[in-house]
């Protein structure tokens, strides 16, 4: 048992080291990779050797959680604590190698409106004024991508809010938003890229979705031969709802129109999780654009064509600088969150049993009788 252990652990070192071999290659090609798209384009070979080494490197994690589950089985009881702080040292390493090794780009949509402007009134020190009210006349939606080197380039789409007429119109849709997808955003980032979606309704629309509850029976019975599940269309609905979810996919097997684009193009999407916008680091260049708008927004009122100019000088006026710092806030509230999962994961369940008491003592005493009576049945 100890020989094969240490073999196992000879194995374990032999992947590892692999990680620290292509860490080295990254630190050397640093320069190169965080100057991308400043002044020039990547050198093709190294595009293609940094993605080849991306593919084989994310091949290791198995290979590594493999000999650690074997490591672990066949350790001292006394050694968990070691073999648990040996994955996360791994895991630690493995991760920050991938995310020096990919582009991370968060896009996003958001909404400016002609009357956004900084909110102001009259007021003395003992009569308190009343701000304007002034309603917004016109619309525009913005959509676009960015990550630690700045907004990213030609992917901007800005339209009318309502407009009837155009390639894109109406409001942000699933329509509006793939065809931004694939004409804008794709076509201008790099190979292997991470897009990190929101869950606006329209990232979250499904190719072949499962039936709810409230479904038609007639999308429940086509659902269910589509999958090849035998079932009765004469059932009632309810019975063929128990049949869905009996067969129902898991979160992670939906299948996400978007998704499916991404991965087409060799992309991954990842989301975040639901109602946490503070870990999309675009909301903060949301924010810093539409504080520069209100400030040049003096009169509340301006037309679609200003508007649309001080949103452009907006737009450029968020700098490379500005992103890596709001790269580093998001980092810092993710690794505070995952501090917190941490801690409450050590928690253990407090379980509190409820007795009667009058009972408790009872059971008590008789034990004690028969206890007593025993012994002098003995003597």
């Amino acid at each position: 048992m100890e020989e094969e252990l240490k073999l196992l652990i000879k194995k374990r070192g032999a992947v590892k080291g692999r990680i620290t071999l292509f860490r080295k290659y990254l630190a050397e090609i640093e320069d190169k990779v965080l100057n991308f798209g400043e002044n020039e384009l990547l050198d093709e070979t190294l595009l293609i050797e940094l993605e080849t080494r991306c593919n084989k490197i994310e091949e290791i994690f198995g290979e590594f959680e493999g000999y650690q589950t074997e490591i672990e089985l066949n350790s001292n009881e006394e050694d968990f604590e070691l073999r648990l702080s040996e994955r996360d040292a791994f895991e630690n390493d493995y991760f920050k190698a991938i995310n020096l090794s990919r582009f991370y780009f968060k896009q996003d949509e958001t909404w400016v409106d002609n009357d956004l402007t900084v909110g102001k009134c009259w007021q003395s020190s003992d009569i308190f004024g009343v701000p304007s009210n002034i309603s917004s006349t016109g619309r525009l939606i913005v959509v676009h991508a960015g990550s630690n080197n700045g907004f990213l380039e030609n992917a901007s789409l800005v339209f009318k809010a309502g407009q009837t007429s155009g390639d894109y119109h109406g409001q942000m849709n699933q329509t509006n938003f793939t065809k931004w997808l694939t004409e804008k955003l794709l076509p201008n980032i790099p190979a292997n890229s991470i897009i990190i979606l929101d869950n606006a309704p329209y990232h979250l629309v499904q190719k072949d979705k499962t039936p709810t509850k409230s479904s038609l029976k007639q999308h429940m019975i086509d659902w269910l031969s589509k999958k090849g599940i035998t079932h009765d269309p004469s059932a009632r609905k309810y019975e063929l709802y128990d049949l869905i979810q009996m067969h129902r996919p898991s979160n992670n097997q939906k299948n996400y129109v978007i998704d499916n684009i991404i991965w087409q193009h060799g992309h991954t999407p990842l989301r975040t999780p639901p109602y946490m916008c503070e870990l999309n680091l675009i909301e903060l260049a949301w924010a810093q654009v539409k504080r520069h708008i209100r400030c040049r927004n003096t009169s509340g009122d301006l037309s679609l064509t200003k508007l649309r100019e001080v949103l452009d000088d907006a737009i450029n006026s968020v700098t490379r600088s500005d992103w890596e710092k709001f790269c580093q806030h998001v980092i810092h509230i993710q690794e505070k969150y995952w501090q917190t999962d941490y801690m409450m994961k050590e928690i253990e369940p407090l379980v509190i049993t409820l007795d009667n008491a009058d009972e408790s003592s009872d059971s008590d005493l008789e034990t004690d009788n028969d206890t007593d009576g025993s012994d002098s049945e003995t003597e």
